[in-house]
């Protein structure tokens, strides 16, 4: 059985495999908000980043949908 920092460092892992958002921005990771908008642009890529480790977990910690998708085992 996996422990919970283990499942964090899974679910992180898994999470970096969210392509960034395309022109149309229909990708999970910017429907959902699960990452850093750091300004505006006409073109693709979108200026957005991945959360950080830190901030993954803060953010699973506030956000259901994020922690349903990476960190719920079921």
């Amino acid at each position: 059985m996996k422990t919970f920092e283990e499942n964090l460092k899974y679910g992180y892992e898994e999470y970096l495999k969210l392509p960034k958002a395309k022109r149309n921005k229909d990708t999970d990771i910017y429907l959902n908000k699960w990452c850093v908008i750091t300004g505006k642009s006409i073109i693709p890529p979108h200026p957005h980043r991945h959360f950080t480790f830190l901030e993954f977990v803060y953010f699973c910690g506030q956000d259901a949908s994020l922690w349903n998708r990476f960190l719920n085992n079921g």
